[in-house]
């Protein structure tokens, strides 16, 4: 039973693991909470990546583009969520736009390593 609700919550796409916080939610959320999902849903990132790294470790040119790949991601996120900030005024709640812009992009890039992993 565990697995089945596990596995439901996988594929809907729902960032709950660590923290507990629902992570898609990152909008409604305190500063403290968006703080916690940007930890947790990078937490994830990591894992999912690391378990492809491991299911491919024999087929080099596939763990190379992965790298690349996953490089390449990482810059964008960054300066798409660089870009979103600069669209805000000067406000305190610029850290949030900020870390609210990277924990909804790492979802996106969790919910297509979990694909790649089924």
């Amino acid at each position: 039973m565990k697995k089945v609700i596990f596995t439901t919550l996988l594929v809907s796409g729902i960032s709950f693991a660590g923290t507990g916080l629902n992570c898609n939610e990152v909008h409604e959320m305190k500063s403290n909470e968006i703080k916690q999902c940007v930890e947790q849903t990078d937490n994830e990132l990591n894992a999912n990546y690391k378990e492809l790294m491991t299911r491919y470790k024999e087929l080099k040119h596939i763990t190379t583009e992965l790298k690349n790949a996953q490089r390449t991601w990482l810059k964008y996120r960054d300066a798409e969520c660089g870009y979103h900030l600069a669209l805000g005024s000067a406000s305190s709640a610029h850290e949030d736009t900020l870390n609210a812009c990277m924990v909804t992009m790492t979802i996106q890039r969790n919910e297509m390593f979990e694909e790649y992993l089924k």
